[in-house]
């Protein structure tokens, strides 16, 4: 089992880590529990991300994950225009990075972006769901650290707006 104590940072507004060891751990801010999983892949849209020498655009506000030493174990941001998800892991350990979001219609529809690459790659990666997010409409979401699907530990919430 891996052990990994993480500590909690923020990156401009919103918290970002959170979480100890194997523990699910609770997110800060009063946004409530981190679930043990990052949902059922059949009641959400799930794509495996492309790798890409590309980086994000200067629009899509960058989050990190960091360990309690502030090395930075992952990064993801959405980016609105084009209702992208970006993330990257930075640390060989095993764990896989996921962005996880929420569009909030009626009924609530679930994303999920999960890395196709790990560390040892280091670019980042990008889901694109352009055609299957619904315009204008809020969006929460977070990045997770997973092991055999098993959430570890998770970023804070962001909020956004899709376009």
């Amino acid at each position: 089992m891996i052990k990994r104590t993480l500590a909690a940072l923020s990156v401009g507004v919103a918290p970002i880590l959170l979480g100890v060891g194997a523990t699910p751990a609770s997110a800060s801010g009063g946004i409530g529990t981190t679930p043990t999983s990052v949902g059922a892949d059949s009641d959400a849209i799930v794509d495996y991300a492309t790798v890409t020498t590309e980086s994000p655009p200067s629009s899509c506000f960058q989050r990190w994950m960091r360990d309690r030493q502030g090395n930075r174990i992952a990064a993801y941001c959405f980016q609105s225009y084009g209702d992208m998800f970006w993330i990257r892991d930075y640390k060989a350990d095993g764990l896989a990075v996921r962005m996880v979001a929420n569009v909030g219609t009626s009924p609530l529809l679930h994303y999920g972006c999960k890395a196709s690459a790990g560390a040892k790659e280091n670019k980042w990666q990008y889901c694109k769901f352009s055609s299957r997010m619904p315009e204008n409409k809020g969006i929460s979401y977070y990045a997770a650290l997973t092991e055999d699907g098993v959430v570890k530990a998770t970023s804070g919430r962001a909020i956004g707006n899709t376009s």
